[in-house]
């Protein structure tokens, strides 16, 4: 427990342990969905190193795995399970696989890509009832009534910030743990960063939770700067993430969801799995999810953290979706003449 008036924190054990600063970083934890047998031994999370283990004793025995979930984690167990030769049944609450990292263009063609690859997709669907079936295995039923056994059941649902153990404190806490541009909370010698930290992002302009480890690195350089008596400010995050499934890539900068406030540019080329779709804001870029050719996605990084209005490039850009140099170069140097023919 942690007493922010007499400044110490309480361990498991019973000690306790006095403190001048205090950092709070204790990362988030799998969310388990409310499914009947979700709980039960042999369903599988992927977060620790010791769950690591057991995914990977469980591999070498199994022929064909049920993936719960689609977003990041989930695309990463396919992967690794598909390359070992297991067979994979990937189940998703949402309309679409990587719900959170791509609109239903994107995810369509990521979709079709996994089928051709021998991936069984339930998309819209939920589990109704996980049971034991001999060594680990399990029946796990659908709705519909469909029955699918399995030799190993993964859970990739996502994850819930580690906040219990601050209830009955008098710290500011909303989705997690509030912190200002120092990343200090609501108490001033108590700073928090990483999934536990919810800071300010530099798109929405707005205190979000970001699960994102380049996020929590910065978050946390910025904390120890202040905690140590050195002022450092955390200029904000973003989504973005980066994502290799079976050699397709698939990547999420920034905004997902759009509304008409949103100028948007989108470049579709199903047969060669080719996808773009460039959000602005007033000028301003503030999103971009890219499916097959990476290209340039430091330079979109980087245009979508100076804020620049990039108002006279866009209908360029809708002719050249791909000519990311172009739009690079004409931002950052005034006098460039690429893009103002």
């Amino acid at each position: 427990g942690l007493d922010t008036g007499a400044k110490t924190v309480t361990l498991s054990d019973g000690e306790q342990i006095a403190y001048g600063k205090l950092l709070l970083a204790t990362g988030s934890s799998p969310s388990v969905p409310a499914i009947k047998g979700a709980q039960q031994p042999g369903v599988f999370y992927n977060w620790t190193r010791e769950d690591a283990k057991n995914l990977l004793s469980r591999s070498r025995e199994a022929t064909h795995a049920v993936i719960v979930g689609s977003g990041f984690i989930g695309l990463q167990l396919v992967h690794s399970l598909v390359t070992k030769g297991v067979k994979v049944t990937l189940i998703e609450i949402a309309p679409q696989i990587l719900p959170t990292m791509l609109d239903r263009q994107g995810a369509k063609i990521v979709e079709d890509f996994l089928r051709e690859k021998g991936v069984n997709l339930f998309t819209g669907c939920e589990i109704a009832d996980i049971l034991p079936n001999g060594d680990l295995g399990k029946i796990v039923t659908l709705p519909s009534g469909i029955q699918i056994r399995t030799d190993m059941l993964i859970m990739a649902t996502g994850v819930r910030p580690n906040l219990d153990y601050l209830k009955g404190t008098n710290l500011a806490v909303d989705k997690g743990v509030l912190v200002d541009e120092q990343m200090r909370t609501s108490q001033p010698d108590v700073f928090a960063a990483g999934d536990i930290a919810q800071a300010f992002d530099l798109i929405e302009e707005k205190r979000v939770v970001h699960a994102l480890w380049p996020v929590a690195v910065e978050q946390g350089r910025v904390a120890g700067y202040n905690m140590a008596g050195k002022l450092a400010s955390y200029s904000g995050g973003f989504s973005y993430n980066i994502l290799d499934v079976l050699n397709l890539s698939a990547a999420r900068i920034g905004l997902l969801n759009t509304d008409d406030n949103i100028d948007v540019i989108t470049h579709l080329k199903p047969d060669r799995r080719q996808y773009r779709r460039y959000s602005f804001l007033k000028g301003r870029l503030v999103g971009c999810l890219m499916v097959g050719n990476l290209d340039g996605i430091g330079m979109i990084k980087g245009l979508i953290q100076s804020k620049r209005d990039l108002s006279r490039y866009i209908s360029r850009l809708k002719r050249e979706p791909l000519a990311l140099e172009k739009l690079f170069i004409s931002a950052n140097w005034i006098d460039s003449t690429l893009w103002k023919r």
